[in-house]
């Protein structure tokens, strides 16, 4: 990520091939599952919609309307996928259901709107069955969100790799959450990002 001069009360910021330009100060919204859990502690001014267990299908449906009532220009940081994935879906299928969801979350706003899909994060406790299917996933998310001009796909899952394999340690006995170690390498890797982006603060 690399960032540019901008105009007064506007970033400019550079995220692989795409340039955004943005308002300072932008607001900012999170809608995750349980690993994001305890946000509001390392990440300020942040509107957090997180709802353990949950996945596309069930926050299209049931999740999208918090942002029904929010006004004005935002970011949308979009970090749902694992339980998609350990669920069986199909790669494709989980990109169709993250577009569905991009696209609700935006219908009937005036206001710009951008989103920051994170990566599906590997698990532990499941790496051994669903390792090429993540893998797999993040491709395709990555490749389609490359035509979207409002959408940044973040590479989350970065921090808890080494050489390929999962960085243990950053999980909890259960392998399916991050400790607390964890959760400051991807809060950490959020909020930089933020801060390219919009200045957040």
């Amino acid at each position: 990520m690399n960032t540019t001069g901008a105009q007064s009360g506007q970033v400019v910021s550079k995220i692989g091939r795409k340039t955004f330009v943005v308002e300072r100060g932008l607001k900012v919204c999170l809608l995750s599952d349980s690993i994001c859990r305890g946000v509001e502690d390392h990440i300020n001014n942040i509107q957090a919609f997180v709802h353990p267990g949950t996945n596309l299908s069930r926050s299209l449906g049931q999740h999208v309307w918090h942002f029904d009532k929010i006004t004005g220009s935002m970011l949308v940081l979009i970090n749902i996928g694992s339980n998609d994935i350990a669920s069986g879906i199909r790669p494709q299928d989980l990109v169709d259901k993250m577009l569905a969801l991009i696209n609700r979350i935006q219908d009937g706003h005036q206001e710009p709107m951008y989103f920051a899909v994170c990566a599906v994060l590997p698990r532990p406790v499941d790496d051994l069955q669903k390792k090429n299917v993540v893998k797999e996933c993040n491709a395709l998310l990555e490749h389609c969100f490359e035509s979207w001009e409002n959408v940044a796909f973040l590479r989350t899952n970065s921090v808890f790799l080494s050489r390929g394999q999962i960085v243990q340690q950053l999980y909890g006995r259960d392998g399916l959450h991050l400790n607390m170690q964890g959760k400051q390498k991807l809060f950490g890797y959020i909020n930089r990002f933020l801060w390219h982006f919009c200045r957040h603060k």
